[in-house]
């Protein structure tokens, strides 16, 4: 535990916590976690995930909840 409170220290990271008492404070915080875990979920390929560049990129569920394409950032491809 110490270990972890001087490495936190030595990088300026400061811990806040909700109030045990009043949890629904941290409504933003988790709508926003949950907003992530959605976008993650819904991104997956539902269809094979293609070979080449030159293909077709995957469909998911983002694709059709938005009515767009979302074509993700190939690491390695400039």
């Amino acid at each position: 535990m110490e270990k972890i409170q001087s490495e936190l220290l030595s990088r300026s990271i400061e811990w806040a916590f909700n109030c045990p008492v009043n949890p629904s404070e941290g409504g933003v915080w988790e709508r926003m976690v949950q907003c992530e875990a959605e976008n993650d979920v819904n991104s997956r390929p539902l269809t094979h995930i293609p070979v080449d560049a030159e293909q077709e990129a995957p469909l998911t569920p983002n694709d059709l909840l938005k009515g767009v394409a979302n074509l993700p950032d190939t690491p390695g491809l400039d």
